[in-house]
């Protein structure tokens, strides 16, 4: 979500100075989740009205209200400034509540942003780069309900380069867990509501003493 304020605010920064190519028409925003595709919706009309930028200066100043050109000037600097919490968890559709309500809503939006990798860990410069956000990431958070291999490998290379990680599973995986990780503390919950208020109080206690 962060993400399409600052490529909007990049739109805006273009129409405003001009920068705009001849005979450009339409810039649309595809995307294949159809969750994921509402919520994005939303922001971009949250932004601008129906979610459509115009593409002329005079439009877009008689359009963009105050409130959203506030909103629109620190898109993507803020989140600069923001801790990130790398999440390993499988990718299917019941893990997308997971990640938005059990896991998103439970960090403070405006102190974290919540990152996780690619669904496809084949390509080299996918891994590097999900690598990558393991290293620079100030906490890990690791769904472990399943034995995914991603999962594990991410899991694996946070423990190894020091990183605070929190490990989450169902309740039903309390006895199941692998030999290498039941003997690591562990978020087992019931639901979504349940993990997120399990934790935040995780997060709380990692804020004041990480190690």
């Amino acid at each position: 979500m962060e993400a399409v304020k600052a490529l909007v605010a990049g739109f805006v920064d273009a129409i405003t100075v001009g920068d705009v190519p001849i005979g450009l028409a339409k810039i649309a925003l595809v995307e294949r989740s159809a969750g994921r595709a509402r919520r994005l919706r939303d922001v971009v009309e949250s932004l601008v009205p129906h979610g459509v930028v115009p593409s002329d200066r005079a439009a877009l100043d008689e359009v963009l209200e105050p409130q959203s050109r506030v909103r629109l000037a620190d898109a993507g600097i803020r989140s600069a400034q923001k801790k990130l919490v790398f999440v390993a968890m499988k990718f299917d559709d019941d893990s997308e509540d997971r990640f938005r309500f059990g896991i998103g809503l439970a960090l403070d939006q405006d102190r974290f942003l919540c990152e996780r990798g690619d669904s496809d860990l084949q390509a080299g410069d996918i891994l590097d780069g999900v690598l990558g956000k393991i290293r620079n990431a100030d906490y890990v958070i690791a769904d472990v309900t399943t034995d995914n291999p991603n999962v594990m490998l991410e899991l694996g290379y946070a423990w190894g380069t020091g990183r605070p990680v929190v490990i989450i599973a169902q309740e039903g995986r309390r006895q199941d867990l692998p030999f290498n990780i039941r003997n690591h503390r562990t978020i087992f919950f019931r639901n979504d509501g349940h993990l997120h208020d399990q934790l935040r109080k995780v997060i709380a206690l990692l804020e004041q003493e990480p190690t």
